[in-house]
């Protein structure tokens, strides 16, 4: 079965490539072949555009004038394959931002947040699309992306080595923290007749989630706080939230870690087969209405640190009715390997021109109040710390908190 699931997610995958080639989208070639990615450059400002179509025309003339050979290779093919292609640092006015698969919502608000940088900078954002952070870590420490978008969880992680991450993350650097995502845990087919997670005994439910191990923890979440364990059911291993979600959608699978109500790939997957939400200890708004009850905050903190229950309207995204979901925040980060110049400027555009990413989906309803924690999980990076000391919002709260940090990465 996982073979199975494992082939039609390349295919799939293949889908997704011949959509972006449609939209004249550009891929990364040493990430896209090592892990099948695909990226979206966002459309440079006019003067932008305008620059580089003069350069264009003097290298042609250059060329033409030197006799060079249409065949040779040039420097910059040449640097795309040395390894650090899309970097800031190198490239100077280039940086791409690692997200989710093209369908998820961090892929759509990494494609707003790259427009919007692109747009009020001169650093021409591209958005690099994997399986998830623990695809994309390994390249963000390595210098070969510049920004990625994950759970602040999944920052926890990473910091100490934990789920789903080989060795801890020496490099990662926060930068700012996003709006508040709301995942929507176990999820069934609406006319399976499951009702509560413990119909699920004996049932095929989605396990492993290789490229985020944080889908799989809402999985094991949502089976443990009703006594459920994997010895009762039948795991189906899957490769990441969207074939986990094609899986559940053509029947191979029973349940599934269904993302945010929100992402574009469940709202296709609700209107094609409608799906069903069972909440953390099958709790209703009214049980968290005081606070989520003390034993499963205690079982959600050792499972997904930074995580919380918190009661979703009906009208967000999918949801027919009020839901307890699980909820987290997204925070986009760097690494020391970034130009504090570079982090600087795409935080002036984020902290200037943030509304014009709140059309694009409820998660991109970013705004400064929210964006620099007081107790990041990674230390800021000095880009990002001389910006919010610009802006007069870096506190003696801030500083105690980075220093910890550095001394505990330096250790």
């Amino acid at each position: 079965m996982g073979q199975v699931l494992a082939c039609r997610s390349r295919q799939r995958h293949l889908s997704d490539l011949a959509e972006i080639v449609y939209r004249k989208e550009v891929p990364v070639p040493r990430l896209q072949r090592r892990f099948c990615l695909r990226e979206h450059r966002a459309r440079p400002p006019a003067r932008a555009r305008r620059l580089a179509f003069g350069v264009s025309l003097l290298s042609l003339a250059f060329a033409a004038a030197c006799g060079a050979s249409p065949d040779a290779e040039s420097p910059a093919d040449e640097a795309v394959e040395g390894g650090t292609e899309g970097s800031a640092q190198t490239t100077g006015d280039a940086a791409s931002i690692a997200t989710h698969a093209v369908g998820l919502s961090y892929h759509t608000v990494g494609s707003a947040l790259a427009s919007l940088i692109s747009n009020h900078s001169d650093i021409s954002a591209t958005v690099v699309a994997t399986a998830g952070p623990n695809a994309w870590m390994p390249d963000l420490e390595a210098g070969n992306v510049d920004f990625g978008l994950l759970s602040v969880v999944d920052v926890g992680w990473s910091m100490e080595g934990g789920p789903g991450y080989e060795n801890p993350a020496e490099h990662l650097r926060t930068v700012a923290q996003g709006a508040a995502l709301h995942g929507s845990g176990l999820t069934v087919r609406a006319d399976s007749g499951i009702e509560r997670i413990e119909d699920l005994a004996g049932r095929r439910v989605a396990s492993d989630y290789g490229g985020n191990v944080i889908s799989a923890r809402f999985v094991e979440l949502g089976l443990e706080s009703v006594g459920v364990g994997w010895d009762n059911v039948d795991a189906v291993p899957v490769a990441d939230v969207s074939t986990g979600i094609d899986a559940l959608r053509n029947g191979q699978v029973d349940a599934i870690s269904g993302a945010a109500p929100t992402s574009p790939n469940l709202l296709d997957a609700h209107v094609a087969t409608p799906v069903r939400i069972l909440p953390v200890g099958n709790h209703t708004p009214a049980d968290i209405a005081d606070g989520v009850p003390s034993e499963t905050q205690e079982m959600i903190d050792r499972l997904i640190p930074g995580a919380t229950l918190a009661t979703q309207p009906a009208g967000t995204g999918m949801l027919e009715e009020e839901t307890v979901l699980i909820q987290h925040r997204v925070q986009l980060v760097s690494s020391d390997h970034v130009t504090a110049d570079t982090v600087y400027a795409a935080l002036d555009a984020l902290w200037e021109n943030y509304e014009e990413m709140h059309d694009a989906h409820p998660l991109a309803q970013w705004v400064p109040e929210d964006m620099v924690p007081s107790a990041p999980r990674a230390p800021y990076h000095e880009g990002a710390v001389q910006f919010y000391e610009d802006q007069g919002v870096w506190t003696d709260e801030h500083q105690q908190a980075q220093e910890e940090l550095q001394t505990a990465t330096a250790g």
